[in-house]
């Protein structure tokens, strides 16, 4: 009896280990997408973030303002927005993913002042990622705020 259990148990754990291995290497180039955007953003790093900015990216924000790259570039330095964190909600899915485009979906909190006041917002994010000249960058973002707690 105990030969039979550990018989069916073994491949059921080794299924496991391997799909959630295979998983984990699935997201960990997105990952690092969504991390280096992010990074840029607070750091307000324009000379990395034009580098994965496609040059038709559409940014839209939460609050319906809608961006591009060029205003992006422009507006970050001088804007009166500084990004303090952005707090990870899980990992992000990606929807759709071939050599040359991707669709992630992922959840996050940014903390940050806006005009002097603090600010703390959760998000709901919807990004496409294109490969362009051999570099991955970013064609459209989407935010819409959400309430996590409810």
């Amino acid at each position: 009896m105990k030969s039979y259990f550990l018989n069916f148990l073994i491949p059921i754990f080794v299924f496991v280990q391997i799909s959630f291995a295979q998983n984990q290497n699935n997201y960990e180039p997105e990952l690092q997408h969504c991390i280096l955007l992010d990074s840029y953003l607070m750091n307000k790093d324009v000379t990395n973030l034009n580098s994965i900015l496609h040059p038709n990216l559409s940014l839209g924000h939460s609050n319906g303002w809608i961006e591009t790259k060029e205003s992006l570039l422009e507006n970050l330095p001088t804007s009166k927005i500084k990004y303090h964190a952005f707090l990870y909600h899980g990992t992000p899915e990606v929807h759709f993913q071939n050599e040359e485009i991707k669709s992630i979906r992922r959840n996050l909190t940014a903390k940050g002042r806006l005009n002097e006041k603090e600010f703390e917002v959760d998000l709901k994010i919807l990004e496409v990622w294109i490969l362009a000249n051999e570099n991955w960058q970013l064609l459209s973002r989407q935010s819409v705020e959400v309430d996590f707690d409810s």
